[in-house]
């Protein structure tokens, strides 16, 4: 075993040596003192971080902050071992990080693009290379694993390496998250991911339906002209009999007025099979309110609107036109 295999083990063999026991092949064994000062509390506290194999934030919470048998003298004086502890450890890792990057041999030179690297750029170490990314690459990575979707059920894709199409190391997940905050690139959806420490079941459980409806604006994006077209005649005359005259309107006029809302109309369309929710219902009635809102406002304020209206000529000839006054 060596001594010296984790930051909390070179920090606590030069801090508090006096609290450590061990054989040559490092195992544990109690110390045996009689001394009626000696802090057997503090001494237990320290050896959970010197010998256990999992995060110090699992140990405190675990061990020490839910232990109801430490007093609140006893709680405060293991805090500030803790802190010292994560504080040596962020600032090791940092340094040895900063080294990697600077030292390390760099894999690319150019962009996935092949283009020269912009002012703000992301270097990773992963693998004994340092990778370099555009910031806006790294953010369109990032937004791509929340806009997929599997036989029409979202599914969450693991950020993965583009060079390597191995998954990025959670420490590196970190990294990457406040390197794109610092430079204004914040993804809705990776924040929280974040903030629930990237675990997908938990994501999953709390936000299923709104990443459901991401995907669905991402798909409306990547719909052609025509479907675009074929989506807003469904809107006007199907939804509700009342804004049929509207689509004798021209083509152009239409884009003009109800453009901003057909991708409401899309994901209610897409979202109205799935009422067996509750959740999913408030969504779909959310958007449904948006749509409707606008054509309803036309509706109101030109009631004549696309409406063919015939008008006699001066020779007693009949001809009609399409009404496309409007007052918005």
């Amino acid at each position: 075993m060596n001594l010296y295999d984790s930051y909390n083990k070179l920090f606590l063999i030069h801090q508090y040596p006096h609290y450590l026991h061990s054989n040559p092949f490092g195992e544990f064994i109690p110390i045996g003192t009689t001394q009626i000062h000696f802090n057997y509390a503090l001494y237990s506290r320290v050896q959970m971080l010197f010998h256990r194999k999992k995060t110090n934030v699992s140990v405190f919470y675990n061990c020490i902050y839910r232990n109801p048998f430490s007093s609140k003298k006893q709680l405060q004086e293991f805090e500030e071992v803790y802190q010292k502890v994560q504080r040596f450890k962020f600032a090791f890792s940092r340094f040895k990080l900063l080294v990697n990057l600077r030292y390390k041999k760099k894999f690319n030179t150019s962009s996935l693009c092949y283009d020269p690297f912009t002012k703000r750029t992301l270097s990773i170490y992963e693998n004994g290379c340092v990778y370099v990314f555009n910031d806006i690459e790294m953010y369109n990575m990032i937004e791509n694993c929340f806009n997929y979707q599997e036989y029409d059920i979202p599914t969450l894709l693991t950020l993965k390496n583009p060079y390597t199409n191995i998954p990025f190391s959670y420490h590196n997940l970190i990294y990457i998250y406040f390197q794109l905050m610092s430079y204004g690139k914040v993804s809705t959806y990776f924040t929280i991911y974040f903030k629930l420490n990237f675990n997908k079941s938990h994501f999953f459980a709390l936000y299923n339906p709104q990443l459901y409806v991401n995907c669905l604006s991402k798909q409306y994006d990547q719909l052609t002209y025509i479907r675009k077209k074929r989506l807003m005649r469904q809107m006007i005359t199907v939804y509700d009999r009342k804004y049929k005259e509207f689509i004798h309107a021209k083509e152009t006029v239409l884009n003009y007025l109800f453009q901003r809302c057909l991708k409401d109309y899309f994901i209610y369309k897409t979202l109205i099979s799935c009422t067996y929710d509750d959740e999913y219902r408030l969504i779909y009635k959310y958007h449904e309110r948006k749509f409707k809102k606008c054509l309803e406002k036309i509706y109101r304020l030109n009631p004549n609107f696309g409406r063919k209206m015939y008008q006699k000529k001066l020779n007693g000839q009949f001809y009609f036109y399409t009404d496309e006054t409007l007052f918005c």
